[in-house]
């Protein structure tokens, strides 16, 4: 089974609408570089798709160079872009919650692009990296990926801050989400007139750590204080093959 980690990079703004730091450097190397070498050497990901226009693609294979990546065009982006932005701004830390209920999971990554990303490498699952994190957790991404396999899911995610967030998607649900013009944040919105119980405690949300559940704290590159955080972090416990 091919798995493909997918993230979405055009050099030019991130998913919250600030200036895309994924060129900046990060102990030696630039930030996405750095992420994408985790994920190819610590983790059982079998290669990495880069979401991004045609402009960008030179720029991004030079900072790539040597790894197993492949690059793919993105669809329009949603009206909602600029509302989501907004939400987020307001609850950066949180996996969701937010003005209009905005969730990490809609950063970046319509199904209809993730769907395409499996038609052109041929992959089985792709698993959507959710932030620009270059000390991403690979051991963690791997124990999301053993449970889906497991018990055959078509869809897995993870309760858990931007950084330490994963989605793990086959292609039925992606065909049902496409069919039905969803994503998959219209999933997790709970509201007071409905008597399902919460998403989150169904077979969809794998359960990790009770301590990275309840984290505070968003681990990502894609602001400047961010991207100190991380940098600090990784002087401090260096990243290696356990994440």
């Amino acid at each position: 089974m091919k798995t493909v980690a997918v993230f979405q990079e055009d050099l030019a703004t991130g998913a919250l609408g600030l200036p895309s730091l994924a060129a900046e450097d990060f102990l030696g190397e630039p930030v996405l570089r750095a992420m994408v070498r985790g994920l190819v050497e610590y983790s059982s990901i079998d290669a990495v798709a880069i979401l991004t226009p045609a402009a960008a693609r030179d720029r991004l294979a030079s900072l790539l160079e040597g790894l197993p990546v492949t690059f793919h065009e993105p669809g329009p982006d949603t009206s909602l872009r600029p509302l989501w932005r907004r939400g987020r701004k307001w609850a950066t830390s949180s996996w969701r919650s937010g003005l209009g209920n905005a969730s990490v999971l809609d950063e970046w990554g319509a199904p209809a692009d993730l769907r395409r990303v499996l038609n052109e490498t041929g992959a089985t699952a792709v698993v959507k990296v959710a932030v620009l994190n270059p000390i991403v957790d690979g051991e963690l991404l791997d124990e999301l990926l053993a449970a889906a396999r497991k018990v055959d899911s078509e869809v897995l995610l993870l309760p858990s801050p931007p950084g330490f967030h994963f989605e793990y998607y086959r292609a039925p649900f992606l065909d049902e989400m496409i069919e039905k013009g969803v994503r998959t944040g219209d999933y997790l919105t709970l509201s007071l007139d409905r008597t399902n119980r919460d998403p989150v405690l169904t077979e969809a949300f794998f359960r990790p750590a009770e301590a990275l559940i309840e984290g505070r704290f968003r681990v990502a590159a894609d602001t400047r204080h961010g991207l100190e955080v991380v940098r600090e972090i990784a002087r401090l416990w260096p990243v290696g093959p356990k994440g």
